[in-house]
């Protein structure tokens, strides 16, 4: 047996609304989130009148209609069940005053505390537990609010409260009191996940990365799409070099990018072959001419020690070549000379892609000890 009310009569039933909802609640409330409210209690009582969306009923947004309803949530009037799709429970008007009693110290804390975490509200026994990282934890209200969203960015927004309360004992015992001390923590944190630390971990360092090198190793993984794997398949090939870096591994990677080798396994099977760009050329002497093959030329040259362009350290990458080899050129230079010792491989590699002729030398220039033949045999050995 089915028995209800036709569309057209139910229309001209009535919804009860308690007289504490005008008293209590309504004066405080916008005028979009009464109407939601009332609206929703309609359907409530009969169902049949929830064929048509509160937001279409009402010419609201969607938005509009779920920000309405985690209002009423933080007044203890409704519970929202689900985020998607929607799904609501209307409380008795009773209830709040019973059940759901924020102190008055704390009311505007919990007021900020349910927007954070809505759709979500905590209940008064675990409400009681976050209370405690104020009272007994002493930590400062924004600190406890930095601490939940923390918790919640770790662990979801289903946080069970016991991760929580541990996570705030554990700030406090670390001297995580204040909102800065909190903030300053959690941008350490994010530091300590980075992909970047685990580079410089696998060449044993153990200083945090700085700002520029997060940045490369972002634009390795968002720009050119390698992951963390990838790029950590290879760092061993830096591992051995005297001081391995980030501009290095972008050369490396910048190589292996052009040739569409982003995966690990790619990376992994490419450490198997060996490949190089060689350069043919003939260098010889006709009278006082120097021929460049067969052709004469006129060098036009500058010295170069190995060392980074704005100073910091020696010119250990393909970066630090071209900008050197780039200021040559600029002065008409069409050789360079290395002074006074073999430099880093890529600067040879830079000058042969740039047309500049390069004057190695090996490293016998300072207090040479030219009467012992041992000395002799040691320079003819570098060659």
């Amino acid at each position: 047996m089915n028995i209800h009310f036709s569309p057209e009569a139910q229309k001209r039933e009535q919804t009860p609304v308690d007289n504490l909802f005008f008293s209590e609640f309504m004066p405080d409330a916008d005028g979009e989130a009464v109407k939601v409210y009332l609206y929703g209690l309609m359907q409530c009582r009969y169902p049949a009148m929830a064929d048509m969306a509160v937001s279409e009923a009402l010419h609201l947004s969607e938005g509009t209609v779920r920000a309405a309803f985690v209002y009423w949530q933080s007044k203890g009037l409704v519970r929202i069940l689900k985020d998607e799709p929607l799904e609501v429970e209307y409380l008795t008007v009773e209830q709040p005053a019973l059940t759901t009693a924020v102190p008055l110290k704390y009311q505007s804390f919990v007021r900020a505390l349910n927007e954070l975490i809505a759709p979500r509200r905590f209940n008064m026994n675990e409400l009681g537990h976050i209370y405690d990282c104020i009272e007994i934890f002493h930590l400062e209200e924004k600190t406890v609010l930095e601490l939940v969203s923390h918790c919640m960015e770790e662990k979801g927004r289903n946080v069970r409260i016991q991760y929580i309360v541990t996570v705030g004992k554990s700030w406090a015992d670390a001297g995580i009191i204040t909102y800065d001390q909190a903030r300053t923590y959690i941008a350490n944190a994010t530091v300590r996940k980075h992909g970047a630390t685990a580079v410089l971990r696998r060449w044993n360092k153990r200083r945090p990365p700085t700002l520029d090198e997060m940045a490369l190793y972002d634009k390795w993984v968002k720009e050119w799409g390698f992951d963390d794997e990838a790029i950590l398949a290879v760092c061993p090939r830096l591992t051995n070099t005297a001081s391995p870096s980030f501009e290095a591994l972008g050369d490396r990677l910048e190589e292996l990018y052009t040739q569409n080798k982003v995966k690990a396994e790619d990376i992994r099977a490419d450490s198997e072959t060996v490949s190089d760009e060689i350069g043919f050329r003939t260098i010889a002497t006709h009278d006082k001419q120097i021929l460049l093959n067969g052709q004469p030329i006129f060098l036009k040259g500058i010295s170069i020690h190995n060392e980074k362009p704005n100073g910091g350290g020696r010119a250990n990458s393909a970066a630090d070549a071209r900008t050197l080899l780039s200021w040559a050129k600029e002065l008409g230079c069409n050789f360079v000379r290395l002074a006074h010792y073999p430099h880093h491989e890529e600067m040879v590699r830079e000058a042969e892609k740039m047309g500049i002729l390069v004057w190695s030398e090996i490293p016998v220039y300072w207090t040479i000890d030219w009467a012992n033949p041992a000395t002799y045999e040691n320079a003819r050995c570098q060659l």
